[in-house]
């Protein structure tokens, strides 16, 4: 095959168009020619280590969470890794990082944590959810939290605070905004969702 043999779960594009594939209890890949080759570029071969989610953020550096190993950062295109720490948590489901460089860390069981320093310090935040499946910060630094059971939570604040704004019955994978400021909410087995006011109202995209 083309050097992707891995069961993919998670993919993220840079500003030059590398992708970079997480994989289950293999790692992670990258290929630079739109995919006609892929190299590993982070190994596990463990079983529990996979990566269910890579953010790239707008300088190219490459965060990643991996369930029983934390959160880990690459700043030269995913030649050269380095843990940020979290490592003892089991399942990370979500990574983000704001402009100020503050990363967030959705899990599995244990809600929402935060680092203002590059993972020296976690705190773990006041969140009325103890699972997190994916996450989000738009262009306008608001943060949202997608849960079981379709529930949407906000923070305009950096996190200190969270405000329930949806309840959309199945579980929120992924988010995503547009240009023009529209967030869509990916639902398990129900399709798109959107919100054209920053996530205060939500309707199925048709």
């Amino acid at each position: 095959n083309n050097g992707l043999d891995s069961n993919i779960i998670e993919l993220a594009v840079n500003s030059k168009g590398d992708v970079f594939a997480g994989s289950w209890d293999i790692g992670i890949y990258r290929t630079t020619n739109s995919g006609l080759n892929w190299i590993k570029v982070k190994n596990y071969q463990q079983y529990g280590y996979y990566i269910k989610d890579i953010f790239i953020d707008s300088k190219d550096n490459i965060y990643a969470g991996v369930s029983s190993d934390g959160v880990i950062f690459s700043s030269d295109n995913g030649n050269n890794w380095s843990n940020l720490g979290m490592s003892g948590l089991e399942e990370i489901n979500a990574v983000t990082v704001n402009t100020s460089g503050h990363i967030f860390v959705g899990t599995g069981s244990n809600g929402i944590f935060k680092t203002l320093d590059a993972g020296k310090t976690w705190t773990k935040l006041d969140f009325p959810a103890s699972t997190v499946l994916s996450l989000m910060i738009n262009a306008r630094g608001i943060i949202f939290a997608g849960c079981p059971n379709g529930k949407i939570y906000r923070s305009e604040n950096n996190g200190n605070t969270w405000l329930e704004v949806s309840s959309l019955y199945y579980d929120i994978n992924d988010f995503v905004e547009s240009g023009e400021g529209i967030i869509y909410a990916g639902l398990n087995n129900n399709g798109p969702y959107l919100s054209p006011d920053f996530g205060k109202l939500w309707g199925p995209f048709t």
